[in-house]
């Protein structure tokens, strides 16, 4: 019995380590209500909040190896067709730009979110409101002082670089894709960090794309993998399936 009310009082505690009233709980709430009533499938899993801007995904069950621990229908993915099919997606599409960008698909998934973000009827606005605001944590956004620290190291050139890069392709739409100047350098820059470091490359009927899939892009990497992820024809949807047991509060 003590044993078990330990564990009980561990799971309490480790739920409440913020006020659960606070903005961002309330916000990914509404994100598990819209992907519920789509048919996403996520009761193994539960967030936990450590800080504000900082969570985490933990099992809410033992998970026994082989289990799906998440599936998200074809309707809640965002796909690179489908950015490549909205409006001023479809106007980047008709001046090649899919074959002359440096990063298109980064570009035009990009787009979209912040199309989307513009529309107060957005059917992915649950989803995109839980997408990070601060950006200080991606090196091409370090500050002055900050990029200091990297004298010496290669990776003042990849910033640099890459930086670069950004404004080439930002530009080269801006004058392909007029509509495109409603988005500011900062704000694309911003949207390309987001997209490149949470789309999933995935296969829907034997055609290959790139895709947000909400709840999976908050799952980080690991060595050795507990999980296998891939997108399910015959399901209809992306699914997280489990590789080892994992136990509970994990």
């Amino acid at each position: 019995m003590k044993l078990l009310l330990a564990d009980v009082k561990e799971q309490y505690d480790a739920d409440h380590l913020i006020n659960v009233d606070s903005d961002e709980k309330a916000r990914f709430e509404r994100l598990f209500k819209w992907m519920a009533k789509d048919g996403a499938k996520f009761d193994k899993l539960k967030m936990r909040y450590y800080a504000p801007d900082y969570r985490g995904v933990h099992a809410a069950r033992d998970i026994k190896k082989g289990e799906t621990i998440l599936y998200v229908p074809k309707k809640e993915i965002i796909t690179l067709e489908m950015a490549m099919e909205s409006p001023i997606g479809a106007l980047m599409a008709a001046k090649n730009l899919r074959n002359r960008l440096l990063s298109p698909k980064h570009s035009f998934l990009s787009c979209f979110i912040m199309q989307e973000r513009r529309k107060p009827s957005s059917y992915f606005k649950d989803f995109i409101e839980i997408l990070p605001k601060n950006f200080t944590n991606f090196p091409i956004f370090y500050s002055v002082e900050e990029r200091q620290w990297l004298e010496g190291s290669a990776m003042q050139n990849v910033i640099t670089d890459k930086i670069k890069d950004i404004a080439t392709d930002y530009n080269m739409i801006c004058s392909e894709v007029p509509e495109f100047r409603q988005f500011s350098l900062k704000e694309y820059s911003e949207m390309r960090m987001m997209v490149c470091s949470r789309i999933f490359g995935i296969s829907i009927n034997g055609v290959k794309t790139d895709g947000f899939v909400a709840y999976a892009d908050m799952l980080n990497h690991q060595r050795p993998k507990e999980t296998q992820w891939s997108y399910s024809d015959d399901r209809e949807g992306f699914i997280i399936e489990a590789t080892d047991d994992i136990k509970r509060g994990q």
